[in-house]
């Protein structure tokens, strides 16, 4: 053995070398797969850091609504159907218009074959066969043939022309265009496609247009990639109809058909003037994107088992590329992008800053129908040069505006399945905001078909001539609150029944945001004005407003007739003005920094003002030239540590301390200054606490806290059934149920156009039951982003370009879901309205602005339905990163509307764009996939337990974090089945493995480095002995 250990030494070196490149290879790849430790453990089936639970039902708080899987299924899929019934809105013709009494249908168009079922990226739909419902099979199922000759023709057809997806649209400096490629009537021939003979009772035409995450049109040619798709098209905007889409049409209308039925297979609101007016089409039928299921409610819709009572949740125009918020959309780089982001510049740009682009939001509050609406009020009162067009802002570039021009069907449109009337039965108003106010109607079905109906309440408030000195603008009409008859128990209402609906709101959800008003030494306010407030109800926004300008001045509007009823004009004595949250949060400008008006970089811009339409109208705003100050912004360096830390530098802290505390004792503690979570942030290491809020959520063995299962989308689970399930509801491989996907509902649009509070609940109470079958228990939805224009593909996830009834829906969807124990995650906050550049684009906007508009969803979701978490978009407001933002994250969300959830940042990509240190200290909780980002050598270095010790204030900040994180957890399902007895689980096997081979991989390397020295130590005694020797022989 000696002579081996001393004989070897090049043996030894080369051994320790290789077990030493072994033992840091495996090194490297256990840091990989702790990093993503989830995805490891899906490729093996097993769940790390499971905690054991309780098999005993008494010691779940929440639980499943259903028995088994199958049930719950059997309850998802009944509920697609019932959204897409409800939620459809019938545009042309009448319910009878729409059915097709005979049994031979034709499908027409790509579409109707390649459907878009759901987001073509991101909050995609199961593409499982058995849970996918195609229009030719839905349409079998409910008893019609199905021409098959076109089936097979579109589906020959696919390779050649299957729809193309949108332009991602991220990180560029150019828009680039959208291909439509619907096929050309010149392959419809007789031998391909047939005769229809026998199949001819409808034809049935399906549009559409991509949705998905990463999906941006554009506006005129830049949004087009093909000119010759559009050649014939009157404005030339990818959402006008195509060449091809528009003599598909003409080529049905020659063939014989008794019906021709046109379906909208699209989240963006196209430009069907044409259609409107065809004499042709028998009807228009919108349908969004169906999820999994809808198509069989569409089916019942045209057979007539149900009939149609959705409205529209968006305004569709005639030109949509001639709206106020369209005039500043898309690609806009500063012109100093190289100075801020060196990287930016060049073929090999990596953008790391993410700091190039920009939007500017000047369109103020004027977006969708309170664009249309209010200027349409102004023209006929012939006030604000609302008649005027001096920027080209008419459907074809005319110097009158006039309102029938430019709206083909306004927001909240909808034709139902029978005639009704409403009569106002009581009024009951709160002018404080600070209790619920009340209208009840009373509903009667004066039709012969039972139906249900939708009432839509509005209010007119006054614009003062305060307001005009002040800036401070007001809608003509705002939607505050709706209902339906039979809500409650799915019931249609029986003709001349009558039933009546009570929709509830508060004054404040209409009250005007005054960023001039100054009080308790800050500036800005809400207010409701003293004057005459009108209240209507109506078939949309215009109908409602008609109704009220026929109560103002009858003789304007003699000729025509409305739906709507006025609820009342009551009168307002003395100003309200509302400085302080119902939560106690003073209210006060968060936003100046967001205003380019304030920033001095030479660029000024006009928000438009009902005082003067045609003066300020937007215009694109193309230069914008970074200051210093925005600069240092734009390079995300916004905090002050060493002054934060300054302020907590006596502060003790601590980790890791075996002080008794469990997890399990804060279930049910809703007081968030509770001292048992400072016990258990004490009980848990550091090293812990930053990997949960680094994104790589642990099970924290000390303390026995079980880690959170979250999963996107608004659209359904990506997480199939049987994933993550452990205790009661684990199933396993052999199970009915056992994968399946619950990623199957239709858009959050067609959710908002049933204008139905219960299905709203019901969606969110089937997304929480999904949750138990799945294990998720953390849901990154619903979305809440309005819809500013209809040219950003994402609207998919979002409901609506109403602030209202964005809010309400998400309000609805949150409560029910939260109920049962699920942590809601509200998203993309804040003004995250376009896919271009969302990654850092900077977004401008005025304070009135952001706040009634998008803001004021948002507070439905986090004050009033209180979202256990909120996602932060990947932009920024103004020049600062939104998780990064003081003023938003703690001004806003923490002082004002004091709100104690889970704040994440949506996923973090650039490291030197989405800080950690910054996030924080704004008051941010989590780095969402940031596990990749934080130690030694990465981009957020200071993120680092040993580093920490140092900053104090960033120890407080990851402290106060895992409170809130202990805090969401305490009320939820997270904590299901935890008891006393419950403890981590064992080490996965992939784990062990590796810690295995680093221990027996260090052994050797410690060995062969022994061996080595000491042969390396032989050796030099022998070679001494050899140089003695000589040196004796020289002697």
């Amino acid at each position: 053995m000696k002579k081996f250990i001393y004989e070897h030494t090049r043996l030894h070196r080369g051994m320790m070398t290789l077990f030493a490149s072994l033992l840091a290879l495996v090194i490297c790849v256990y840091t990989i797969c702790g990093a993503w430790r989830g995805t490891v453990d899906d490729a093996f089936g097993i769940v790390s850091g499971a905690v054991t639970l309780s098999d005993d039902e008494n010691d779940y708080t929440y639980q499943s609504r259903f028995k088994s899987a199958a049930e719950s299924i059997a309850a998802e899929k009944e509920l697609g159907i019932r959204l897409q019934q409800e939620g459809s809105v019938l545009l042309k013709g009448t319910a009878e218009d729409l059915q097709v009494e005979g049994s031979g249908i034709t499908l027409f168009g790509m579409r109707s074959y390649m459907t878009q079922y759901g987001s073509s990226v991101g909050s995609t739909v199961s593409k499982k066969a058995d849970e996918r419902t195609s229009f030719e099979a839905a349409f079998t199922d409910r008893g019609y043939k199905v021409n098959p000759a076109l089936v097979s023709f579109y589906k020959e057809k696919v390779s050649t022309y299957a729809p193309v997806q949108a332009d991602p649209g991220n990180c560029t400096s150019v828009e680039t265009g959208t291909v439509i490629h619907e096929v050309p009537v010149s392959e419809y021939t007789a031998d391909k496609t047939g005769d229809y003979s026998g199949y001819q009772d409808a034809a049935i035409i399906v549009l559409g247009r991509d949705a998905g995450e990463s999906c941006s049109f554009y506006p005129g040619e830049s949004g087009v990639a093909d000119p010759a798709e559009f050649t014939n098209s009157p404005t030339g905007n990818i959402l006008s109809l195509s060449n091809d889409e528009r003599d598909l049409i003409q080529y049905v209308k020659n063939q014989g058909f008794q019906k021709i039925i046109v379906m909208l297979n699209s989240v963006a609101t196209m430009e069907i003037e044409e259609l409107k007016t065809d004499a042709a089409i028998d009807s228009i039928l919108w349908i969004g994107t169906p999820g999994c299921y809808g198509s069989l409610g569409i089916a019942d819709l045209v057979k007539g088992t149900v009939l149609p009572s959705g409205h529209l949740a968006d305004t569709y125009a005639v030109n949509t590329a001639k709206s106020a918020a369209v005039q500043n959309y898309g690609v806009y780089t500063f012109a100093n992008a190289g100075d801020i982001d060196p990287s930016s510049v060049g073929d090999a740009a990596t953008n790391s800053l993410r700091s190039s682009w920009y939007v500017a939001e000047t369109e103020g509050i004027y977006v969708g129908y309170k664009y249309y609406e209010t200027r349409y009020y102004d023209s006929l009162m012939d006030q604000g040069n609302a008649a005027l067009a001096s920027h080209n802002e008419t459907y074809n570039g005319g110097e009158y505006w006039n309102y029938d021009d430019e709206v083909t069907y306004s927001f909240g449109y909808g034709v139902e399945g029978s005639s009704f009337s409403e009569t106002v039965v009581d009024t009951q108003i709160d002018w404080t905001g600070e209790k619920e106010s009340t209208v009840t109607v009373e509903v009667k079905n004066t039709g012969n078909q039972a139906a249900k109906h939708v009432v839509q309440l509005y209010v007119q408030v006054p614009y003062t001539e305060a307001n005009r000195v002040n800036g401070v603008e007001k809608s003509a009409i705002q939607l505050i609150g709706y209902g339906k008859t039979g809500e409650e128990d799915n019931t249609y209402l029986e003709p001349g029944k009558t039933e009546n609906v009570t929709i509830t709101f508060k004054a404040d959800s209409f009250a005007s945001y005054d960023d001039t008003f100054a009080h308790d030494e800050v500036v800005g306010a809400y207010r409701l004005d003293a004057g005459d407030y009108y209240f209507a109800t109506g078939n949309g926004a215009h109908d409602a407003l008609q109704t009220i300008i026929k109560e103002q001045n009858n003789g304007l509007l003699a000729d025509t007739s409305t739906t709507g009823v006025l609820v009342g004009k009551i009168n307002l004595a003395e100003d309200v003005i509302i400085t302080e949250t119902k939560q106690g949060g003073r209210i006060e400008n968060h936003f100046d920094s967001a205003d380019l008006n304030n920033l001095n970089c030479g660029t000024e811009v006009t928000y438009l003002s009902r005082n003067d339409w045609a003066g300020t109208f937007p215009t694109e705003v193309t230069e914008v030239t970074a200051t210093s100050e925005m600069i240092t912004n734009l390079q995300n360096q916004t905090a002050d540590l060493e002054a934060a830390n300054e302020g907590a530098k006596d502060t003790e802290f601590i980790f890791g301390e075996d002080n008794g505390a469990k997890a399990y004792q804060l279930r049910g503690i809703t007081d968030y200054n509770d001292p048992l979570f400072e016990q258990v942030v004490n009980g848990t290491s550091l090293d812990n606490i930053l990997n949960s809020l680094m994104g790589n959520v642990l099970t924290d063995e000390n303390t026995v806290t079980p880690r959170p299962y979250p999963s996107d989308s608004p659209l359904g689970y990506i997480v199939p059934y049987g994933k993550y399930n452990t205790g009661v509801y684990a199933l396993e491989e052999g199970d009915e149920g056992y994968g399946y996907e619950p990623n199957v509902f239709c858009s959050g649009t067609v959710v908002a156009s049933s204008f139905n509070h219960k299905l709203a609940e019901e969606q969110g109470l089937q997304v929480a039951d999904d949750g138990f079958w799945t294990g998720v228990d953390w849901w990154f939805g619903p979305g809440l982003n309005l819809h500013r224009t209809p040219y950003n593909g994402r609207n998919i996830e979002y409901y609506s370009e109403d602030s209202v009834l964005s809010g309400t829906m998400a309000r609805d969807v949150i409560n029910a879901y939260q109920s049962m124990g699920m942590i809601a995650g509200v998203k993309h906050f804040a003004f995250n309205d376009q896919e271009a550049n969302r990654d850092g684009i900077a977004v401008f906007f005025d304070e009135q602005g952001g706040r009634e508009n998008e803001l004021r969803s948002f507070e439905y979701a986090l004050v009033d339905a209180n979202s256990k978490s909120v996602m932060t978009g990947f932009n920024r407001i103004g020049c600062t990163f939104t998780s990064a933002n003081t003023d938003f994250i703690t001004g806003l969300v923490r002082d004002e509307w004091k709100y104690n959830g889970f704040v994440l940042t949506d996923s973090t990509k650039s490291g030197q764009y989405m800080r950690a240190n910054e996030c924080l200290l704004a008051g941010t909780d989590m780095m969402l996939g940031g596990f990749t980002h934080y130690g030694p050598g990465k981009d957020w270095e200071d993120i680092d337990a040993d580093k920490l010790k140092d900053n104090p204030a960033l120890v407080a900040s990851v402290r106060e974090s895992y409170h809130r994180y202990l805090y969401t957890l305490a009320n939820a399902a997270t904590f299901n089945g935890l008891t006393e007895s419950s403890k981590v689980g064992a080490t996965p096997i992939w784990e062990i493995v590796l810690i295995s081979l680093e221990v027996v991989l260090g052994v050797l390397v410690l060995v062969t480095g022994a061996f080595w020295g000491i042969s390396l130590r032989s050796k030099g005694k022998v070679k001494k002995e050899e140089i003695n020797h000589q040196r004796k022989g020289e002697d």
